[in-house]
C-alpha cells in the first residue's frame, strides 16, 4: 500500500465516513465473540468479558479474573490496555464500574470509571489518545454517596449511566461533553433491595432488564423496560415474559446463569430481540406469544468443549465495522513530547530515588517515569560504571507475606542490630538471588515449604510470586528470575516434578514453566521439559541472557568425580534446554552457582584448608578457568566456614569480594588475604528472615 492510500484510510474524515455508510444497511445484527486463554497448566483461564455495546466500533472488556480492563475494535482485532485497571483488585469490592463514550464536540472517546473511596465518591476520565493516565474529574463529584454497582455503565445519548447499589432508586448519569453528572429515576418496577437490574441499550434507547424469577402470579418473572422521555423520566415496557404457566419454554431458557440482551431488528416482518446466554445466542419474537426461540448460534460453534465450562461471563458482543482506532498507549504519548524525551535521556542517570521523587512534579513527569519504557532504559545507563555494590538487609516476614528493606548504613545509624534476627536458622533461610536488570528473587524456606518474592529494594517493593494451588501433585524445585533480552522482559522459569517417595523421584519427569513480567500480569506456560533433573539445594544463577542450575547428582558411586557435575542451561529467549560440562572439581565441593563480573561462577568449597575456589564459564563450548586468587579463609574459620560462605559480589573499585555466612558480611581482599567483617548481626529471633541483597538502581516495579 502506497503512503497516500495509507493516509487516506487512515484520515479522520474516511474513518467517519466508513463508520457511517459501513453501518448504514443492517438487518441481523453481526457478532465477536471472545475466548477463554489458559492462565496456567491447572485449567484457570483467564476470559475476556465484553462489558459494553459498541461506541463508534469500540467496546469494553475485563480478562478476568482481575488482569484489568481493555479498549478493543473488534473490525481491526487492535486491544490497548488501560493504565492502572489491573492491580485495582479492591476496586469490585467497593463498587467500582467502568464505562466508555463518547463526546462529539470534543471528538473524544472518554473510559470513565466511579467508585467509593471509604465513604466519599470517585469519578475519573480517561481520554483515548489524549491521557496519559487517569484524572479526577474537577467540576462535580458523583451525587450520591450510595456505591455504584459493579455492572458496567451504559452510554446513550452522550450520557453514561451507572446503576447504584442495591435499592437504590435511581441511575447516576455522567455527560461525556462536559462531565457533569445528574441523577435519573428507575422504573416502579425496578425498585427494591432484591431485583436483579441491568442497563443496556436496544434499538438506540437506553433500557434496564429486571429478573424476578417466578415471585409471584401478579408479576412478570423477565421484562425490559425502555425509556420513553428523558427530561420527564417515564419509562415503557417493550418486551416481557408471561406468566411461568403461559411462556414455560421461554421462562426456562432466561433463567440461566447470566444473559444480556444484544439488540432488536427486525426479521422479515417480524421484530425480534437477540439475547446472549450460557447456552447460546437467541431470538425471540419481540412481541411474546409463547413460542420456541431461534437458536442463532450454541455454544459449540463458539468454544472448544473444555473452554465451554469455564465460561460463565458474556462472552458475544455486537460487532460495528469500525476502523476508529484504540489510540496510543500512554507509554506512546509520552514519548511524543521531545522536552519529555530530552529530559527522559537526563534522568535515566540518576538515582532511582531522586527519579522518582520527580515523580511528583507534573503529570507529564510522572508519565514518563512510571512508563516501563524508561524504567528499563534507567535500569542500563543508572548502573554504569566502577561502582561498589550497594547492599541492603530484605526482612521477610512470610506469615504477612510482605517484605521490608533496610539500606546497611542505616542500620547501623539506627541501631536496629537488635530488631533484626540472624540470616539463616536451623529450620528456615531466606536467599536472595543476584540483581537481575534491577530486580531479585527471595526466597524463604522453612522445612519443605518455600515462597519466592519478586522485588525492587530500592523502592521497597515486592510481590509474592504465585507457583501452584494447594494440594498441587507437584513439587517445586528452584525458581530462577531471567530477563528476555530480545523482548526486553523479565521471565520466571519454575522446574516441577511429582512428588513422589524419594527412592523414585529421579524417575520422575521434569516440567518447567515460565512467566513473563511485562505490561501486564502472565500465566505459566509450559515449556519443553529439561533433560537432568536440577538440584534443589542450590539457588539457580542467571548470566547473560541463560539461567544455569547445577545438575542434580545422582547418587551413582560408580562413576568418576568429574562426570558428576553438570549445568543445565536454560536459554531465556528461546526457551530451550541445553546441558553443559561442569568445572573439573568434585561434585560434593560444590557449594553454589554465583553470577560475578556477568559470569556466571561455580563455586567450590576445600573444608580441610577452609578455602574457597571460583570457576568461571567461558564460553558457549564449556570451558572453565579458575580464579587465580583462592580465597583464603583459614585464620577464620569460626566466623566464616567456607562450607557456609556465599560469594555475593566483586567489588569493581579494588577487586575485593563481598562474603556472607548469614550471620556475618565480610570484604575479602584477594591480593593481602585480609579480610574485613562489615557488619554482624545478632542472633536474636524474631517473627521474619533476614538475607543480604546486592542491589541496582532501578525503578522496576514487578507485575505478576
Amino acid at each position: 500500500m502506497s503512503r497516500s492510500w495509507a493516509a487516506t484510510l487512515t484520515s479522520a474524515s474516511f474513518v467517519e465516513l466508513h463508520l457511517r455508510e459501513a453501518n448504514r444497511h443492517r438487518s441481523t445484527p453481526k457478532l465477536f465473540f471472545t475466548t477463554g486463554h489458559p492462565e496456567d497448566p491447572d485449567n484457570r483461564w483467564l476470559i475476556d468479558k465484553v462489558l459494553t455495546k459498541p461506541c463508534n466500533g469500540l467496546v469494553l472488556l475485563h480478562r478476568l479474573p482481575g488482569s484489568g480492563y481493555y479498549v478493543y475494535n473488534a473490525s481491526t482485532g487492535v486491544l490497548l490496555p488501560l493504565p492502572d485497571s489491573d492491580d485495582r483488585r479492591w476496586g469490585m469490592a467497593m463498587g467500582e464500574s467502568y464505562g466508555l463514550g463518547y463526546s462529539p464536540i470534543t471528538k473524544e472517546h472518554k473510559v470513565v470509571r466511579l467508585f467509593n473511596s471509604g465513604s466519599t465518591p470517585c469519578c475519573e476520565v480517561f481520554s483515548l489518545d489524549v491521557s496519559m493516565q487517569w484524572r479526577v474529574v474537577p467540576r462535580q463529584t458523583p451525587p450520591s454517596r450510595v456505591p455504584v454497582r459493579v455492572h458496567p455503565a451504559v452510554f446513550c445519548d452522550g450520557y453514561l449511566h451507572f446503576l447504584q447499589g442495591r435499592g437504590g432508586s435511581n441511575i447516576v448519569t455522567f455527560d461525556v461533553g462536559d462531565e457533569t453528572f445528574g441523577l435519573l429515576a428507575t422504573p416502579p418496577s425496578a425498585q427494591g433491595n432484591d431485583v436483579p437490574l441491568e442497563l443496556t441499550v436496544l434499538g438506540r434507547r437506553l433500557c434496564m432488564c429486571v429478573f424476578r424469577g417466578g415471585r409471584g402470579s401478579d408479576v412478570d418473572p423477565y421484562c425490559i423496560w425502555r425509556l420513553a422521555c428523558r427530561d420527564s423520566g417515564q419509562w415503557e415496557k417493550l418486551y416481557r415474559v408471561l406468566h411461568p404457566q403461559t411462556c414455560r419454554p421461554q421462562l426456562d431458557l432466561l433463567r440461566v446463569p447470566w444473559i444480556s440482551p444484544l439488540e432488536t431488528y427486525l426479521a422479515g416482518n417480524v421484530q425480534k430481540i437477540m439475547f446472549a446466554t450460557e447456552v447460546g445466542v437467541l431470538a425471540f419474537d419481540l412481541q411474546g406469544g409463547g413460542g420456541v426461540p431461534e437458536v442463532l448460534v450454541s455454544p459449540t460453534e463458539i468454544v472448544s468443549a473444555a473452554e465451554q465450562a469455564k465460561i460463565s461471563y458474556s462472552t458475544a458482543g455486537l460487532l460495528e465495522e469500525s476502523l476508529v482506532p484504540v489510540g496510543r498507549t500512554s507509554e506512546e504519548i509520552a514519548f511524543s513530547s521531545p522536552w519529555r524525551k530530552a529530559w527522559s535521556d537526563v534522568l535515566k542517570w540518576r538515582p532511582a530515588r531522586s527519579v522518582a521523587s520527580l515523580a511528583h512534579v507534573c503529570k507529564g513527569w510522572r508519565a514518563v517515569i512510571e512508563s516501563d519504557r524508561f524504567a528499563r532504559t534507567h535500569a542500563l545507563h543508572a548502573n554504569l560504571g566502577n561502582k561498589s555494590p550497594r547492599l541492603m538487609l530484605v526482612l521477610l516476614r512470610p506469615f504477612l507475606n510482605a517484605l521490608d528493606f533496610y539500606p546497611l548504613p542505616l542500620v547501623f545509624r539506627r541501631s536496629m542490630q537488635q530488631e533484626i534476627p540472624s540470616l539463616h536458622e536451623t529450620s528456615m533461610s531466606t536467599v536472595c538471588s543476584r540483581p537481575c536488570h534491577g530486580l531479585v528473587l527471595v526466597t524463604h524456606m522453612d522445612g519443605g515449604s518455600r515462597v519466592d518474592f519478586v522485588c525492587n529494594p530500592i523502592r521497597n517493593y515486592g510481590c509474592r510470586v504465585k507457583t501452584d494451588p494447594p494440594n498441587s501433585p507437584y513439587s517445586d524445585g528452584w525458581i530462577g528470575l531471567g530477563y528476555d533480552l530480545r523482548r526486553n522482559e523479565h521471565v520466571l522459569a519454575r522446574l516441577v516434578r511429582p512428588e513422589t517417595e524419594t527412592g523414585s523421584r529421579h524417575h520422575q519427569p521434569m516440567k518447567c514453566y515460565v512467566q513473563l513480567m511485562g505490561i501486564t500480569p502472565s500465566p505459566w506456560i509450559p515449556i519443553s521439559p529439561p533433560p537432568r533433573p536440577p538440584a534443589v539445594d542450590m539457588q539457580p544463577a542467571y548470566a547473560d541472557g541463560k539461567l544455569y542450575w547445577m545438575v542434580e547428582d545422582d547418587g551413582d558411586d560408580d562413576k568418576p568425580a568429574s562426570s558428576r557435575c553438570e549445568l543445565l542451561a536454560l536459554d531465556v529467549g528461546t526457551r530451550e534446554f541445553a546441558v553443559l560440562p561442569g568445572p573439573p572439581c568434585d561434585r560434593g565441593q560444590i557449594t553454589s552457582i554465583a553470577e560475578l563480573q556477568g559470569n556466571v561462577c561455580v563455586v567450590c568449597s576445600d573444608t580441610g584448608a577452609n578455602a574457597i575456589d571460583v570457576w568461571t564459564l567461558g564460553g558457549a563450548a564449556g570451558s572453565w578457568s579458575a580464579w587465580p586468587c583462592r580465597i583464603e579463609l583459614g585464620e577464620f574459620r569460626q566466623l566464616y566456614p567456607s562450607a557456609e560462605t556465599r560469594l555475593l559480589a566483586v567489588d569493581p573499585k579494588d577487586g575485593r569480594v563481598l562474603l556472607s555466612t548469614g550471620r556475618v558480611l565480610g570484604y575479602y581482599n584477594p591480593e593481602t588475604r585480609a579480610l574485613q567483617t562489615a557488619y554482624c548481626i545478632s542472633s536474636e529471633d524474631l517473627q521474619g528472615m533476614v538475607a543480604p541483597a546486592v542491589c541496582h538502581e532501578s525503578l522496576l516495579r514487578p507485575r505478576i
